[in-house]
């Protein structure tokens, strides 16, 4: 009996963790339609391709912490948009038909996968904050 209560324990604890983190609950939901299969390569749009690759090479000339701060000031506004597109794609979900929700979970999904590419953008911006002091 104590071993069941603590695996219960155990599983609303990771349900918590989830639950409470956009970006997991995000990941869950979108594992819960299908949307996001293991080894997968999702198709970004070019423009946000080109768009990350320009701050990428851009992330690899800086010098100081003012070029930092910049860069990561245009990071943060682009992780602000695609937020907000989250939040208008989430956005009366529950009264859509079935095939508009359909079209919103994949739009969500490309959201997601921006987010992720964003994410490592924002780990090395970090490694650079550590290098110049900044964090």
């Amino acid at each position: 009996k104590q071993q069941e209560i603590l695996e219960l324990s155990t599983l609303n604890n990771k349900a918590w963790q989830t639950l409470s983190d956009p970006y997991k609950r995000l990941e869950y939901i979108l594992k819960a339609h299908e949307l996001l299969l293991e080894g997968a390569k999702p198709q970004l749009p070019s423009d946000f391709l080109m768009e990350m690759m320009d701050i990428n090479e851009r992330l690899m000339e800086i010098d100081g912490a003012e070029q930092l701060g910049e860069l990561t000031a245009e990071v943060l506004a682009i992780e602000g948009d695609i937020n907000e597109s989250i939040a208008g794609f989430t956005a009366g979900y529950e009264g859509l038909d079935d095939k508009a929700k359909e079209n919103r979970l994949n739009e969500i999904a490309d959201c997601y996968y921006r987010e992720k590419y964003l994410l490592r953008i924002k780990e090395s911006l970090n490694t650079f904050a550590t290098r110049f002091g900044t964090k």
